[in-house]
């Protein structure tokens, strides 16, 4: 029982490690697509926003960006929602 609680403790603590030193950024693959639902949310914390294939925003938010690329070839479509972009916004698409 000791060796299933030491077991269950060293995974837990590995989770949490692993959690406080993540960090991404958010990246749509030429031919790819990322659509928000309704009422959605994608907070990127800061990350950038890199566009290459079609990124739909609809009635959602995507904030908290650290800056957006958008690739020649790549569209962003906001449709009625909201985008909040704290760094640069490069636009070579449509």
């Amino acid at each position: 029982m000791k060796s299933l609680i030491a077991r269950f403790c060293l995974i837990v603590s590995f989770c949490v490690l692993a959690a406080d030193i993540a960090f991404a950024q958010v990246t749509v693959p030429s031919g790819g697509a990322i659509s928000l639902p309704t009422g959605g949310n994608m907070d990127l914390s800061c990350n950038a926003l890199n566009v290459l294939g079609t990124f739909s925003v609809n009635a959602g938010q995507a904030t908290n960006a650290g800056g957006i690329a958008i690739a020649s070839g790549g569209t962003l479509d906001s449709g009625q929602g909201t985008i909040s972009v704290s760094g640069n916004w490069s636009n070579s698409g449509t």
